[in-house]
Formats: structure tokens, sequence, C-alpha cells
């Protein structure tokens, strides 16, 4: 007895392509329904559920888009994306300490991960933790060389 993912060729780029532009034209519903068809067809998708989880966060849906992204760092832990996409969504549900420690976790699979960096120092500045804020901006200052206006304004 075959399984139903034998049976079915796997995720393409074109199917991606096509939720992902339905996203950026800001079609979220559809594109949240062609994400949805997607991962029935094809589970366990890591790129798919990251794209799921940033859906979902257009439409405010953080518990889903959490869902999607721990799912997706599951199947890939290696991927700073999803890290840093499940971060933002804490961050915005106020869990702040926690949301640290996933942008921690994207930049140590992506050392010059500028947002990452961005986002870190950032809630680091809101929690008030001064000397950790400081080596945190030195640190991006020097993994993210350059002239950075998001690192210039935490200065």
């Amino acid at each position: 007895m075959t399984s139903n993912n034998s049976q079915q060729p796997g995720l393409n780029a074109q199917q991606l392509q096509g939720v992902f532009t339905l996203y950026s034209m800001g079609r979220l519903q559809e594109a949240l329904a062609a994400a949805n068809k997607l991962d029935r067809e094809h589970p366990q998708e890591p790129v798919l559920l990251n794209l799921l989880g940033a859906i979902q966060a257009g439409l405010e849906d953080y518990d889903a888009a959490i869902t999607s992204f721990q799912q997706a760092i599951e199947l890939r832990p290696d991927v700073a994306d999803s890290h840093f996409h499940l971060g933002n969504m804490l961050f915005e549900k106020g869990d702040i300490v926690e949301a640290l420690d996933f942008f921690e976790r994207a930049l140590e699979l992506r050392r010059d991960y500028l947002d990452a960096h961005n986002k870190l120092c950032q809630g680091l500045e809101r929690g008030n933790q001064v000397q950790a804020f400081e080596d945190a901006l030195a640190r991006a200052k020097k993994q993210c060389p350059g002239d950075h206006p998001a690192l210039s304004l935490r200065e």
C-alpha cells in the first residue's frame, strides 16, 4: 500500500508563487484559502508553513501564525526566517522575553540578519535592558557593516 505522499508530486515553485502573489497583492483571504489547500495536499512543507504563517499574521490571527511557524521550525530548525517570524508573532502578542530568544536563535543561524538584530535591539530597549541593548547594538553593527537606518535610529 502506498502512502498519499508518494502518489502526489511535491510542492513546486509555481504553486508557492501563486500563493505569494495573492499575499503580496493584499488578497489575504484568497491567499489563505490557497495556502490551506496546498497544506492539505502537501503537509509538512516548511516553506509553505512559513508563508501560511505570514498570511495568518497579515490577517492578525497571531495564534494560528505562531502554530504555523512552530511547525516550520519543528520540520526545519535550521531556517533563520522561521525563528525570526515566530519571534515577531510573540513580540506582537507582548511576550517580549520569549520573542528575544527566537531573535537570538535566528542570529545564531544567520549572523548578518539585520531584521533580527533590529527586533532584538527593539525588545531589549523596550524591556529597559540597557547593557544588553548596548551589547546587541554593537554586535549588530559589527555583523551588519554599512549604513543601516534601523540601527542608526537605535543609537
